[in-house]
C-alpha cells in the first residue's frame, strides 16, 4: 500500500479496517504518515516518499508477519522466516537482513505515491 492509496482509503474517516484486528488511520502529528496497526501494534507506518517502518513488537508469528507483507506487498521488498528468524528480503536481488523492530526500507516501485 503506498501513501497515495493510503491516503485515498482514509478519507474522511478517522480509521479503516484492513482486516480481522488491523485498522489504518494517522496517528502522528503532523497527519502526514499513516499507521497500520495489529491488535493495537502499529506494525507497519507508511511515510511520504515511499518510506515504510516495520515493527513486530516482539510477536513474530504468523499472523504478524502476513500483515507485515499485506501492507507491503508490490513494495519491493517481504518479511521472510529462516530457522524462526524474521528477515527483510529484498525480492529483486534475494538479498536479506535481520528484521529488527523500526526497522525502514524505502520503496522499489518507480511511482512513488
Amino acid at each position: 500500500m503506498t501513501h497515495k492509496e493510503a491516503k485515498k482509503l482514509l478519507e474522511n474517516k478517522s480509521e479503516v479496517r484492513l482486516a480481522a484486528s488491523t485498522f489504518l488511520s494517522q496517528k502522528d502529528d503532523n497527519y502526514t504518515d499513516y499507521t497500520v496497526e495489529y491488535y493495537e501494534t502499529p506494525i507497519v507506518v507508511i511515510k511520504e516518499g515511499g518510506e515504510y517502518t516495520l515493527n513486530s513488537n516482539g510477536h513474530k508469528g504468523p499472523s504478524t508477519k502476513n500483515r507485515i507483507n499485506m501492507i507491503i506487498k508490490g513494495e519491493g521488498f517481504k518479511v521472510a522466516q529462516r530457522n524462526l528468524e524474521w528477515f527483510l528480503l529484498d525480492e529483486e536481488t534475494d538479498e536479506s537482513i535481520p528484521f529488527n523492530d523500526f526497522m525502514s526500507f524505502k520503496t522499489k516501485r518507480f511511482n512513488i505515491g
